[in-house]
């Protein structure tokens, strides 16, 4: 097989590593992978003199970058559900190191969508967030 062959997901994902299976001895596999983060605009920074600490914010920073969309999703490499628990530590570090708060204030809303016998799902929106499944607990 000669030519160029170009993939690309229908829903955003996260991973490792990229593993693509050949077969011949002259094939040559270029991939490119385009990142999908939230603009951050210049906020409150991290000023530390412990390397671990300082290497942590950056990570808190991109985890909640590459998770906001139109809520806060758990994870790039999981499922990516906006889980009412997770989100409170997205919008944590949102609300301290974010000038533009418009996710952080619209989170709340969109997670106290109660269910028809009054409990939070533990979801927002979704095929979780529907009867059947468990609330969040008491």
């Amino acid at each position: 097989m000669s030519g160029w062959t170009c993939s690309r997901a229908a829903v955003p994902s996260g991973g490792r590593y990229l593993v693509v299976p050949v077969d011949g001895p002259d094939v040559r596999v270029t991939a490119t992978v385009r990142e999908a983060l939230r603009p951050r605009p210049a906020g409150a920074g991290s000023d530390c003199s412990d390397p671990f600490l300082e290497h942590l914010f950056a990570v808190a920073l991109r985890t909640v970058d590459l998770t906001a969309q139109d809520a806060y999703l758990d994870c790039p490499t999981r499922e990516s559900r906006a889980w009412v628990g997770d989100a409170v530590v997205h919008q944590a570090v949102d609300l301290a190191t974010d000038p533009d708060w418009a996710l952080a204030v619209w989170n709340p809303r969109l997670l106290a969508r109660a269910r028809p016998d009054g409990m939070l799902p533990m979801v927002a929106v979704g095929d979780f967030a529907r009867d059947g499944v468990p609330p969040i607990p008491d």
